[in-house]
């Protein structure tokens, strides 16, 4: 099921919504993540396999697949536990290659910035400046490898879904991987960078000013708030999410 990419930047912590987790896939705080979630399967004791270990939890999260996403995008608790069993599925066949793919991109990207500093810093080497070029084209090649493996686990994921509930799952992956960032609700629908600064702006003026917030910020919000997808991803988050995050949990416990 392969679906277009969009787009949409850094909502205000003003605004004090939740967007979904880490930014895009090259940023430290994903490499940490991977580590982190690698780390704690390998070290997990329970003879109880879950249905969704920590690699494959953390792909998934990788992927833009989230509860909050699935929650605002109108899935329920028994459609996030389906969608998590062909995850399952997929990672139980191809999970190795996945995570190899992640780390590798991951590990790309710390000696591609690495290497970057160093000659930005006036301090590298010729051998250094040599890595660099080498580091780079790495880098290429693995974010591609990672960027394949994304996908696949992506359209094993949304393989089946009612296609209203996969568009706006899309419509969010694309805003989130652009790094143009929002409250989640909003995300469901497709907006200009420009658009998508001046709504950031404005919900963090009316959060911050109340009815004090210039008329220009409030006309934006609410004509925002009036958008039937946009209040129906409000009424889904509000609904949903309690039994999407148990279903999501209990995936994880097994």
């Amino acid at each position: 099921m392969k679906r277009r990419r969009k787009a949409v930047g850094l909502v205000h912590a003003a605004i004090g919504v939740s967007v979904l987790g880490a930014a895009a896939v090259g940023v430290v705080s994903s490499w940490s993540l991977w580590a982190r979630t690698i780390g704690a399967g390998a070290a997990a004791t329970s003879t109880q396999v879950p249905l969704l270990g920590a690699g494959a939890n953390a792909a998934l999260q990788r992927a833009r697949i989230t509860p909050q996403a699935l929650a605002a995008a109108g899935l329920d608790d028994a459609e996030t536990t389906a969608l998590i069993m062909r995850v399952a599925d997929w990672w139980a066949e191809n999970g190795t290659t996945c995570a190899v793919a992640c780390s590798a991109a991951d590990s790309a990207g710390i000696t591609l910035d690495s290497l970057r500093r160093k000659a930005q810093s006036g301090l590298a080497t010729g051998d250094d400046l040599t890595a660099l070029s080498s580091a780079a084209s790495a880098y290429v090649t693995a974010t591609s490898a990672h960027a394949a493996q994304m996908e696949a686990i992506w359209e094993a994921a949304v393989d089946g879904l009612e296609s209203g509930k996969a568009d706006r799952l899309v419509a969010i992956r694309d805003h989130v991987q652009a790094g143009r960032l929002l409250p989640v609700p909003y995300l469901v629908v497709e907006r200009s960078a420009s658009d998508t600064l001046a709504l950031r702006d404005a919900l963090a003026e009316v959060a911050a000013d109340g009815e004090n917030a210039a008329i220009a910020a409030t006309s934006l919000v609410n004509a925002a708030n009036g958008d039937g997808t946009v209040s129906a991803a409000k009424t889904n988050l509000t609904n949903n999410l309690g039994e999407v995050v148990a279903a999501w949990s209990a995936a994880l416990a097994g």
